[in-house]
Order: C-alpha cells, then sequence, then structure tokens
C-alpha cells in the first residue's frame, strides 16, 4: 500500500466513523495536507481543529475534551 492510499483510507474512515459516532473530533498540528485530513474540515468543520504546528501544543486542546 502507498503511503498516499494509507491516508486516503485514514481519512475516509474517520469520516464513516464521525456519521455513526458525534463526539469523534479530530486535532492536527498543522499537517491536514500531509494526512488528508483536509476532508474531514470540508465534511465536519464543528469537529475539526488545526492546533498549530507544534505537536507539543496537541496536550492542552486534548485535555479539554
Amino acid at each position: 500500500m502507498e503511503d498516499r492510499e494509507m491516508w486516503d483510507a485514514f481519512c475516509g474512515t474517520l469520516i464513516s466513523f464521525s456519521d455513526s459516532y458525534p463526539d469523534i473530533i479530530v486535532l492536527d498540528c498543522d499537517l491536514s495536507n500531509f494526512c488528508g485530513t483536509k476532508r474531514i474540515y470540508h465534511c465536519f468543520p464543528e469537529r475539526a481543529f488545526d492546533c498549530g504546528n507544534q505537536a507539543a501544543e496537541l496536550s492542552m486542546p486534548s485535555g479539554m475534551f
């Protein structure tokens, strides 16, 4: 499996689960283009959050949920 196919499968799975589980949110560190999660921003904009470009910043918002 190519890397791009893996990220497409990952994002597609998140989207399909998000339809059934409204508690799923996406937190990403400025990697939505690379990880393919940009599609989630379009499908569920209220549940997708860009936490900046440093992974350390992700610990603060993840504790809020």
